[in-house]
C-alpha cells in the first residue's frame, strides 16, 4: 500500500517569515516535533549562533501564523532604536530568563532531570487511567525511587536493562521473585512514561525479551534455610550498632519477633486482659493466594526476653519507654526495606551472612523473627499462642517458621530429663 503524502509546509513558513521583513540568517526547523529558531549573524567578523525552541509551538501547518509573529517581533526588537540583545528581546517577549527544557531532554549542565520525570509520572499514575490505591502507589514509588537514586549516583547505567538489573540488586530483590517482577514492571512504566511524555530518548524503552529475562518466572529458587541468631549474637549485634535509634529498632524487632515493616505500626496502650501497658501492632499483612485474599489481624505483642550471660535482658519496660517517647527509631522512609539496607551496611552482619552462606543458610531481617519463635518454644509457650503473637496462622507457623534448633533441643531435653 502506498504511503499517504505529507504536506511540506516548510517553504510556506519560510516565505511567510521573509514577507514579514525578517532577513536571511533567521531560520526555523523541526526539532523533536517542535519549532526551533536559529539566528546566525556576524559579530566582529565572526559568525555567532543563537537558538531557542519556541514555547508550545508544534511543527505543523497551523504554526505558520504564530511563528511568523514571534520571529518578526524578535527581529524588530533587536533592530530597534536602541537595539537590544536577542536574550533581552526573548525575555521581554516571554517574561522568562531561560527556556525550561523538558525533563527528559539532556542539557549541557545537568543531564536528564530524572527527579522531574519521576514527579510527573507519580502525578499521572494517580490522576489518569485505572484508579490505583495509595498502597500500590507507595509500593511503586519504592522501586522507582530506587531507580532514580541509581540514576543520580556515580557511574549511572546508560541503558534500561543495566538500570533495572542494578535496581534489583541494590534494592535487595534478587531472591524475591514477586518483588523482582514488581520492580521490573514499575521501572519500565516510569521509563515508558518518560519517553512518551517527557522527551526521554526512545532508547530507554526496554525490549520485551529483556523485560522477561529480568522479571524471571515468578517462582522462588530452592528454599534456603533461614539462619537463626542466638541470644548472644543478638546482644553482640546490638552492642555493635553505633546509634541509639537503630539499637532501639533492632531490640524491639528481636524481643517481639516483628516483621521489619511493623516498626512503623506500633503504639502503647493498656491491654484490657492484663490491665498493663503493652505494645499494640496495627499492621495488616496481605495473605492468601491468587483467588483468596485475606489480611492478618492487628495484635498485642508479647515480649520474650533475650538471655545474656547475666540472665534475661529486661524487656517489659519497652512499652512504657515507647509511650513516653523515650524509644526513638530512625527514619524509616523505605519502611521495612530500610532495615535490610541498614543491616547490609554493618560489618558484623555481613560477616555473619557470609558464614551462614557457607552453611547454605540465609541471614536476613526475618532471622530476628525466627529467633523469637525458637525462644518462645524453648520457654514452653504453645505453638498456637506463639503464632498469634507473631501475627500469622498456626499452619503458617508450623510450615514456614523454625521452632527449634539443635542447641535448643538439647537444652530442653537436658532440662526436662537431666543427664542420662
Amino acid at each position: 500500500m502506498a504511503k499517504a503524502k505529507t504536506f511540506d509546509f516548510g517553504p510556506a513558513l519560510k516565505a511567510s517569515i521573509k514577507a514579514a521583513g525578517v532577513p536571511r540568517g533567521w531560520s526555523v526547523n523541526n526539532h523533536r516535533g517542535y519549532v526551533h529558531l536559529r539566528v546566525r549573524k556576524a559579530i566582529n567578523g565572526k559568525m555567532s549562533c543563537w537558538s531557542k525552541n519556541l514555547p508550545d509551538l508544534q511543527w505543523e501547518v497551523g504554526c505558520i501564523g504564530p511563528v511568523t509573529e514571534i520571529v518578526s517581533a524578535l527581529h524588530n526588537a533587536v533592530s530597534g532604536d536602541p537595539p537590544i540583545s536577542l536574550d533581552q528581546a526573548w525575555a521581554d517577549l516571554f517574561s522568562i530568563d531561560e527556556e525550561e527544557p523538558q525533563p527528559g531532554v539532556p542539557t549541557a549542565i545537568g543531564g536528564i532531570n530524572w527527579k522531574a520525570i519521576g514527579a510527573a509520572y507519580y502525578r499521572d499514575r494517580q490522576q489518569n487511567g485505572k484508579q490505583v490505591s495509595d498502597k500500590t502507589i507507595q509500593l511503586e514509588r519504592t522501586y522507582c525511587d530506587q531507580a532514580i537514586t541509581v540514576l543520580l549516583g556515580k557511574n549511572a547505567p546508560s541503558s534500561p536493562y543495566k538500570l533495572i538489573d542494578t535496581v534489583i540488586t541494590t534494592g535487595g530483590w534478587t531472591d524475591k521473585p514477586r518483588a523482582r517482577q514488581q520492580c521490573v514492571g514499575a521501572v519500565n512504566r516510569l521509563l515508558t512514561y518518560g519517553v512518551a511524555h517527557e522527551g526521554l530518548d526512545a532508547d530507554w524503552i526496554l525490549p520485551q525479551h529483556q523485560k522477561v529475562m529480568l522479571a524471571g518466572n515468578g517462582k522462588a529458587k530452592e528454599q534456603r534455610e533461614i539462619a537463626i541468631l542466638s541470644d548472644v549474637q543478638i546482644l553482640e549485634l546490638l552492642d555493635s550498632v553505633p546509634t541509639d535509634e537503630w539499637r532501639n529498632a533492632l531490640l524491639v524487632m528481636a524481643v517481639y519477633g516483628l516483621r521489619p515493616e511493623e516498626l512503623t505500626h506500633l503504639i502503647s496502650k493498656v491491654n484490657p486482659t492484663t490491665r498493663k501497658l503493652q505494645l499494640w501492632c496495627s499492621y495488616r499483612k496481605a495473605a492468601g493466594g491468587r483467588t483468596t485474599k485475606t489480611e492478618t489481624k492487628p495484635r498485642w505483642l508479647q515480649a520474650v526476653p533475650i538471655t545474656g550471660p547475666d540472665g534475661d535482658v529486661p524487656a517489659n519496660d519497652l512499652a512504657a519507654a515507647l509511650n513516653a517517647n523515650l524509644l526513638p527509631f530512625p527514619p524509616l522512609k523505605e519502611r521495612g526495606q530500610a532495615v535490610a539496607q541498614y543491616l547490609g551496611r554493618q560489618k558484623l552482619w555481613r560477616n555473619w551472612a557470609a558464614a551462614f552462606e557457607e552453611q547454605g543458610k540465609w541471614l536476613r531481617p526475618y532471622s530476628f523473627r525466627n529467633s523469637y519463635s525458637v525462644r518462645s518454644h524453648l520457654r514452653g509457650i504453645p505453638g498456637a499462642s506463639v503464632a498469634m503473637a507473631m501475627g500469622h496462622s498456626e499452619l503458617t507457623h508450623s510450615a514456614y517458621y523454625v521452632t527449634a534448633t539443635t542447641e535448643t533441643t538439647t537444652e530442653v531435653y537436658e532440662r526436662i530429663l537431666g543427664a542420662s
